[in-house]
């Protein structure tokens, strides 16, 4: 099981004949390297308390492929809001899933054929 401080590390790295300086600045050069992502997973803990390894992979892959979250907010012509929370944009591009987007108020009209034959 795991141990707390380094002095253990330490021991470890020297017992394998290592220098600990060095496997301290590659490991320092590494997180230098991913400092984006390292800050991407800790905001990410920050903001829920908690992270699965599902959730740190998809984290990092969304810095890697620049993809942010995003919050939409509609507005209709009567003055209505709608908000649509939690889509992904990559490079300022914004990828919505195929689904209505109207106000609720009114009924869904059909816009491809495929639709148009269905409602007919």
């Amino acid at each position: 099981m795991g141990r707390s401080g380094t002095g253990w590390d330490v021991q470890v790295v020297e017992i394998m004949g290592h220098n600990v300086q060095s496997a301290a600045h590659a490991g320092r050069s590494i997180v230098e390297e991913r400092k984006d992502e390292v800050h991407a997973v800790a905001s990410h803990l920050e903001e829920n308390k908690t992270l699965s390894g599902f959730e740190i992979r998809e984290t990092i892959h969304n810095v890697r492929e620049k993809t942010q979250e995003v919050e939409i907010v509609f507005e209709m012509p009567n003055g209505d809001r709608q908000k649509i929370e939690k889509q992904k944009a990559r490079k300022g591009i914004v990828v919505f899933e195929k689904k209505w987007l109207e106000p609720q108020e009114k009924e869904k009209s059909p816009t491809s054929q495929h639709e148009v034959a269905l409602a007919a």
